[in-house]
């Protein structure tokens, strides 16, 4: 299956690393008695630079999430096509929502058996299921 290539080929993993949140200025974390006076005179200029390096961090990390919910989205769209499924029928909802449910805690391998299980199970009650009255 082409799923499973691609999860060994990495096309579903984020190319850059988490960002790293700054650290305070040790500044910040002295007694106020302990202050000296140039250390007062640069506490508003280091609470300026630490709070535009949090928004740059801030911004940085929701460039991450969005990058990673595109590869996951990229994952499931990959995956329901390789089995050929409507994207919006209720069936392929249920199939996702078990596989994220049973599999996302192991990684993108674990949640395409998942499916992969599920699905051939249902392909088989399809196949050989007939309902009483029909």
């Amino acid at each position: 299956m082409q799923i499973f290539s691609n999860i060994r080929t990495g096309k579903y993993n984020q190319k850059n690393p988490y960002p790293q949140q700054p650290k305070e200025p040790e500044l910040f974390h002295k007694k106020v008695s302990d202050l000296t006076q140039d250390d007062i005179a640069s506490l508003k200029q280091l609470h300026i630079d630490y709070e535009s390096k949090m928004a740059q961090y801030e911004e940085a990390k929701k460039r991450y999430n969005d990058d990673e919910s595109t590869l996951a989205n990229l994952f499931w769209a990959d995956l329901i096509a390789e089995y050929d499924l409507d994207a919006n029928h209720p069936l392929t909802g249920w199939l996702t929502n078990k596989a994220y449910e049973r599999g996302h805690s192991v990684g993108y391998s674990e949640m395409a058996n998942v499916f992969v299980d599920l699905a051939d199970i249902i392909e088989v009650i399809n196949k050989h299921y007939t309902p009483k009255g029909i």
